[in-house]
């Protein structure tokens, strides 16, 4: 989840630096981010000029009255308890300049405790010289997009440590917006059976997504769900009837051992199981890539890049993360599995050997972070093989053993100071 830096061979460096200024209600924060990339030639991969660019970064303007704050943004936004692949919105695509009215805290009521925010954006595609470190093939096509979404939070009172929430988002080209001057189009046609224009619906990119997360205190652990589905359904038959149809799940687990009295020391550990490949039922109705649908949009990314989950278009992934803390200081190992485009590999490859066909990465990260005189040093080290690179191997390969010739290994090293 690294914003704008970019999926790219070579070496890359995002620089940002800020201020803030407070002045009663009205807050203002300026931290621009510049990203610089090589860009080297990569396997199937060339031709792509260096990248550099400045991006507005964790800005801001608000106004904020009580536990409520309105304003212009273009910061990251996350929402729902995935800490690796959250499946609407996350750190891993630039921020984008937006309107939001949202929650700063929790909002106590007599039913319990709630928290919000809704946003309205412009989305742009990827330069198109840059094309081919796009997400998605179409994600350099000409034109903004339109994009509004919400996300709720519900904890009762009465069940302590569970939290409940929902997301709704619709993005739409913007002369869609211009034919129709519908800024909150969340709120229209939920179901596709309400369609007044089925043009206009057809070119509406739509996702829903429900999570809960429950934290258990004593034991110093939680455990949470994200579920997602990017078609809207016909009516409330046919979401009953084919609720598993364009869905996509997060499951997830973190425990923490180990913790001394003031909670500066422990180990954590996190597992997570993301599944974003397409259900059996696929064949009587398809969904397509999971960030990829609708007859016309860019594909559910800003500039390029997918503004959810890190695994692509329609993979699944599996993470174990064991971390040991001391106060800021920490250092952890992490285990990662990604199947690439599982969709793509179930329906125009599944009749192949997938001991050939099947594109899997294996990861391993070691990372630290160490406090020094008023600076925080992070590094990572990383290292992947990628089976059958591309879907591919030659056709005298036999598929066996840890290595054949369209086999790649992959290197990471990165490194970031703060102070």
């Amino acid at each position: 989840l690294d914003g704008p830096m970019l999926a790219s061979s070579g070496y890359q460096y995002m620089a940002s630096a800020g201020v803030y200024a407070k002045l009663g209600p009205l807050t203002i924060q300026l931290q621009p981010q510049f990203v610089s990339a090589q860009n080297k030639d990569y396997t199937n991969i060339t031709g792509t000029p260096s990248f550099q660019k400045m991006y507005l970064g964790n800005s801001s303007v608000r106004l904020n009255v009580g536990p409520a704050s309105v304003g212009i943004s273009s910061e990251n936004i996350s929402w729902g308890p995935s800490v690796f692949n959250p499946l609407i919105m996350s750190a891993h695509a630039p921020g984008f300049v937006h309107a939001t009215f949202n929650s700063t805290r929790p909002l106590k009521t007599f039913l319990g405790s709630f928290e919000w925010q809704l946003i309205g954006a412009y989305l742009d595609p990827m330069d198109a010289k840059y094309q081919n470190l796009a997400e998605v093939s179409s994600a350099t096509a000409p034109g903004r997009r339109y994009y509004n979404g919400a996300s709720a939070v519900y904890s009762p009172k009465w069940i302590k440590g569970l939290s409940v929430g929902v997301v709704r988002i619709v993005q739409e080209p913007e002369r869609v917006l211009l034919f129709n001057n519908q800024y909150f189009p969340l709120i229209n046609n939920v179901a596709r059976a309400n369609d007044t224009n089925y043009n206009v619906e057809q070119d509406r990119d739509q996702y829903g997504d429900f999570y809960v997360r429950y934290l258990m205190q004593p034991a110093n652990a939680e455990f949470y769900i994200e579920w997602g589905r990017n078609d809207a359904f016909y009516n409330y038959r046919d979401a009953i009837q084919r609720l598993d149809h364009s869905r996509a799940y997060t499951l997830g687990v973190r425990k923490l051992f180990n913790v001394n009295e003031n909670k500066s020391k422990y180990w954590q550990l996190i597992s997570e199981y993301t599944r974003m490949q397409q259900p059996p039922s696929w064949p009587l109705l398809s969904a397509g890539s999971w960030y990829v649908h609708s007859r016309s949009i860019q594909g559910y990314t800003n500039e390029g890049q997918i503004m959810g989950a890190t695994l692509g278009l329609g993979g699944n992934g599996q993470t174990v993360r064991i971390s040991k803390f001391d106060g800021l200081k920490s250092f952890g190992f992490q285990l990662n599995r990604v199947t690439h485009d599982a969709v793509y590999f179930e329906s125009a490859l599944a009749f192949t050997n997938p001991s050939l066909t099947k594109w899997v990465d294996y990861g391993i990260r070691v990372m630290a972070d160490l406090p020094y005189k008023g600076f925080m040093i992070s590094g990572t080290i990383g290292m992947k093989r990628s089976f059958n690179y591309q879907y591919t191997q030659p056709a005298n390969a036999t598929g066996l053993g840890l290595s054949n010739p369209n086999d790649i290994d992959s290197f990471i090293f990165s490194m970031g100071i703060k102070f």
